[in-house]
This record gives C-alpha cells, structure tokens and sequence, in this order.
C-alpha cells in the first residue's frame, strides 16, 4: 500500500485520473492542479487518513474526488472544482462523491462551481 507519500505542485492533465490511490494510508495531496480528466480527478479505493488539500480540479467527466470502498477518516479541504468549460458537458455524478461503506470523511471550505447534479453526494453506505 501507498504510505506517507506527498503529492504536490503538479498540473495533470488529460488522463483518465489526476491521482489513483488503492490501499493508501497517510498520503498528502496538496496545491495540485487536476484538469481535463476523461474519468475522476482524484480517487480513492479502501484509502484512509490521508489529506486531499487546496487542488483545483477542473473539466472532468465524472466525479472531482471520489472516496469509495471503506476510504475512511480522510480530510478534503480547501479544494476548488471547476467545470465551465467542461469539454464532455454536463456530468451526472458529484464534484465530490462519497460511497460504498466509506465514513468518517471531513470535507471542509470546499468551492463547488460546476454544473454537477450535486456538489456533494453522500450513498450507499457513507456516514
């Protein structure tokens, strides 16, 4: 698993994700911008305690951060999210996006503008 590992000061652009955490515990992503993702910004699957942190997030087809899996007592805060200009149109899903069993998240002085059906959507077993 992916431990303690600082990601910051990057621009990505036009992958699928900006960042793919599986299994991570303690990591920091930080001052990063994440645009024109064909899927998600950031994700994470059975990730926990780690800190998603003052991102711009933009143009993505999906979802800006997805917490999924049991991601569990990780902090988002300070993210801004974006999709004026959002080459796919309209999304159907989140700019921030919690599910399947994951809990215990704080999600903090987040900036939604985007043309989301929800800024932030809590399902499928998220407390």
């Amino acid at each position: 698993a992916a431990t303690e590992n600082v990601i910051s000061k990057n621009i990505l652009s036009q992958g699928s994700y900006g960042v793919l955490l599986i299994g991570g515990k303690g990591n920091r992503i930080i001052d990063n911008t994440m645009q024109r993702q064909n899927h998600r910004g950031i994700a994470f699957y059975g990730s926990s305690e780690n800190t998603i942190s003052g991102n711009s997030v933009s143009d993505y087809r999906s979802t800006g951060i997805l917490l999924s899996y049991m991601s569990d007592g990780n902090k988002v805060l300070k993210n801004r999210f974006f999709d004026v200009a959002n080459p796919f149109g309209a999304g159907d899903e989140a700019s921030i996006n919690l599910n399947t069993g994951s809990s215990r998240n704080l999600i903090q002085e987040n900036m939604i503008s985007s043309q989301r059906t929800y800024g932030v959507y809590l399902a499928l077993g998220a407390q």
